[in-house]
């Protein structure tokens, strides 16, 4: 919503039979100009049926695939043998993935959401979805994916936590998320001013989503640069996106106009941004690199630069996987509730040190007044450029 629809709802809320000519007196417009943002919220589903009726049910809608994690906790078991074994001590599965996380977070943060999951058909589609009810997300509308498999992530650590080996078997479930499969559900499609998407949903399908509603703001949660790079030529649909510099960099060098990127670094973003503005991404959130965190509004470049303790180390992917969901969960609050970029750049900077000093790989309960608390005691400073 924009910050005079919330005006306007605010007003109808204080009292719901007041007329369109009082409510434009409150707010010193005129009242033609108060029937067309009555209009536009209808439209959006903010407002329903005869008269004033708020739609107190309209939430977020997160599409995007199931995914489970497994992860063993393992002891040396390699005394006197040539070859490595380990025994494990302790597994967990869960089930989640960027779209599931996003909610979990979200519902930490206060944000009711809907999700619609692309889902195997093997045991771990059922018990994904089973997990779905009992965290209390509302998963209607997903599509159980016949004769599939589910993605699955297996990682092993030992008892000091160190990662041991991992492995990864992917899949297309979204590739079911078809225009078709959205027709049919056109009413959670028309019933949300927020749909964040996985960028493994089809490009077509994205395409389809913005004919069924055409009013709705469209957030990419970018995973991979397979999968970002073939919503390209659909970038100017996203008001907001998520990725990080490594995946914006590939996006850039194969698909862009600025010749040879090989010199740029994170140090160094502005080339890689503006480029990503020229292809139409005008708002998004990028991962820099382990203290660096940015938003590009499409006319300003701001740099949020946090001097964070050492932390896990290792690949600006690795990092990205574990902070995209609360990054993403964290940019969909704030559009929520109009937070300005500097101020949300703060929030995000506090995430990535909370995610990376935590030694509960699924936890997922971060709130805002744990944010805010860990943001104030950050030595940070910002960068601002314009493009």
């Amino acid at each position: 919503m924009t910050q005079r629809e919330r005006e306007i709802l605010q007003i109808i809320r204080e009292d719901p039979m007041i007329s369109q000519y009082d409510i434009a007196k409150k707010l010193g417009i005129t009242r033609s100009a108060i029937s067309a943002y009555l209009n536009t919220m209808y439209k959006k589903g903010i407002l329903k049926g005869r008269g004033y009726i708020i739609n107190e049910e309209l939430k977020p809608l997160l599409i995007g695939p199931s995914h489970v994690d497994i992860r063993s906790v393992c002891a040396d078991r390699s005394a006197g043998r040539s070859t490595p074994i380990y025994m494990a001590a302790q597994t967990r599965i869960t089930y989640g993935g960027p779209i599931k996380n996003i909610a979990e977070y979200l519902m930490e943060l206060g944000v009711s959401s809907r999700a619609m999951f692309a889902v195997a058909s093997d045991s771990f589609g059922a018990s994904f979805l089973s997990a779905c009810r009992q965290k209390g997300i509302d998963s209607g509308g997903s599509v159980v994916v016949p004769d599939s498999a589910s993605p699955v992530y297996m990682e092993m650590v030992d008892q000091d936590q160190q990662l041991i080996a991992s492995s990864f078997a992917t899949s297309d479930l979204t590739t079911a998320i078809t225009p078709a499969h959205l027709a049919g559900q056109s009413h959670l499609l028309r019933g949300t001013n927020l749909i964040a998407l996985h960028d493994s949903v089809p490009a077509e399908s994205v395409s389809a989503i913005r004919t069924i509603s055409p009013s709705a703001n469209l957030f990419l949660v970018s995973s991979s640069a397979e999968y970002s790079i073939r919503h390209v030529p659909l970038f100017p649909v996203f008001f907001c996106a998520m990725l990080h510099y490594d995946i914006a960099f590939e996006i850039v060098s194969r698909v862009g106009d600025l010749g040879k990127m090989l010199d740029y670094t994170p140090d160094q973003p502005l080339p890689i941004v503006r480029a990503l503005v020229k292809l139409g991404l005008s708002n998004f959130y990028l991962l820099l690199d382990h203290s660096s965190v940015c938003h590009c509004d499409g006319k300003n470049l701001t740099i949020h630069i946090a001097q964070l303790p050492a932390g896990t180390g290792g690949s600006l992917a690795y990092l990205y996987s574990d902070c995209r969901d609360i990054f993403s969960a964290l940019a969909l609050y704030g559009a929520e509730n109009q937070i300005p970029g500097e101020e949300l750049l703060r929030l995000l900077a506090a995430a990535q040190y909370l995610v990376g000093s935590s030694s509960a790989y699924f936890d997922r309960s971060v709130t805002i007044d744990s944010l805010e608390k860990r943001a104030s005691e950050l030595i940070c400073r910002l960068k601002t450029f314009q493009l």
